[in-house]
């Protein structure tokens, strides 16, 4: 069974109906038309731990410790098949549930949070050294009118994401966009402390990470350089570290 939201009751019983309903399904049904199949007839839920794989997200691994430090993200997703001519000539193809019903709750996700977080994992003995959710709270969840006055810890977001390692450091930036304190919308690139996980500091982005950052000296200054987007933003960003 999913990790199922549990915030407040009546999305947590909403919630353990729609995943039971929905996962009942069978990814390919047993008498498989040859015309197209809807998503209601060949379509399951899962529920994936995603690490990043692309190749501007690096995964980086500290050589003097064997600490490797990861980003990953907790999603539901819907894979399903379908028999398309027009597509492919194919029996089936990956249908992606198109047309289905949106995998929340009144806008809430199904599954508990954290949704995205960053895990310093010890591949010398197999452990987890810490964990911790990475990305500030998703605007539409700190404002939900189901959610009023309940108190909602850090959950972590769902992006593209790298991270970067220093001496002292684990630094990487948030994935999507929110409305910080000021009320300025945007992200942050944030610092961990590389043996505890505690976040050491913040600077605001314009936009969330869409690449790894890297660092770079010149000059005998230190340099970050990361790849951010937005709705209105896309580039590189550049932060010099003080001397």
């Amino acid at each position: 069974m999913y990790p199922l939201i549990e915030c407040v009751p009546s999305p947590h019983r909403t919630a353990e109906t729609d995943a039971l309903k929905v996962t009942s399904v069978p990814l390919l049904p047993t008498n498989a038309p040859s015309r197209r199949t809807s998503w209601s007839a060949a379509c399951n839920v899962v529920h994936l731990v995603r690490v990043q794989r692309k190749e501007l997200h690096l995964k980086p691994l500290d050589p003097e410790t064997g600490i490797l430090y990861i980003y990953s993200k907790t999603q539901i997703t819907r894979l399903a098949l379908e028999s398309n001519p027009e597509r492919s000539n194919m029996d089936f193809i990956s249908a992606r549930g198109r047309g289905a019903p949106p995998l929340n709750i009144d806008g809430l996700p199904i599954v508990k949070p954290p949704w995205g977080r960053i895990t310093a994992i010890d591949l010398n003995r197999g452990e987890i050294v810490w964990q911790v959710a990475h990305g500030e709270t998703p605007d539409n969840i700190r404002n939900h009118p189901a959610l009023k006055d309940v108190s909602i810890p850090r959950t972590g977001q769902v992006g593209r994401i790298g991270t970067l390692v220093t001496k002292t450091l684990v630094i990487s930036g948030d994935g999507t966009l929110f409305t910080t304190p000021s009320g300025q919308e945007g992200a942050m690139l944030r610092a961990y402390d590389k043996v505890t996980g505690e976040e050491v500091g913040e600077v605001f982005m314009p936009g969330p990470e869409t690449g790894s950052p890297m660092t770079y000296a010149l000059n005998g200054t230190q340099y970050i350089v990361l790849a951010i987007g937005g709705r209105s933003t896309g580039g590189l960003i550049a932060f010099k570290l003080a001397s």
